[in-house]
């Protein structure tokens, strides 16, 4: 499987990710904050999704969750995609997982990602602000587990 192809469907990525709304996943995709191989495909064609997209849905959606404006996670999220990517081919019990990144919510109430972690909360003024520990390696190598078991789970039908 590669992290490129686009292969997984709309149905595949509703199963993947509990929670996501089919219909928050079409309006996404048609409004261009999903990477999909064919926004339009057209009547009865599905649209395709790689696992690179659908590692960074995964996480636009935990933090549009916790309350990160799309168009804010949609950036955050195409910013983590090389470490996406490092993470992708690692095990689990991996030492050099990729720790987790920091999504900062600053005093005008935007959003910034800090890829320095934890060493930011130490360099920051000493007013407290909220944050977003985001697990990045591990959902990404969680995402990768599903999509091979969902993958196991169509060859056997």
């Amino acid at each position: 499987m590669s992290i490129y192809e686009h292969f997984l469907t709309h149905g595949d990525l509703i199963r993947l990710l509990p929670g996501l709304k089919a219909q928050t996943l079409r309006n996404w995709s048609r409004d261009g904050f999903v990477d999909v191989e064919d926004p339009n495909p057209g009547v009865g064609a599905d649209r395709k999704y790689s696992a690179l997209g659908a590692i960074k849905l995964a996480a636009m959606h935990q933090l549009v969750e916790l309350g990160v404006a799309v168009s804010a996670a949609r950036r955050m999220t195409n910013d983590l995609g090389p470490t996406i990517v490092m993470a992708f081919h690692m095990a689990r019990e991996s030492t050099h997982l990729p720790r987790a990144v920091i999504v900062w919510r600053e005093e005008d109430g935007t959003y910034a990602l800090s890829t320095r972690g934890w060493r930011d909360m130490n360099e920051r003024s000493s007013s407290p602000r909220a944050y977003i520990a985001l697990q990045i390696g591990l959902l990404t190598i969680e995402m990768r587990e599903r999509m091979e078991r969902l993958h196991a789970e169509e060859d056997a039908a």
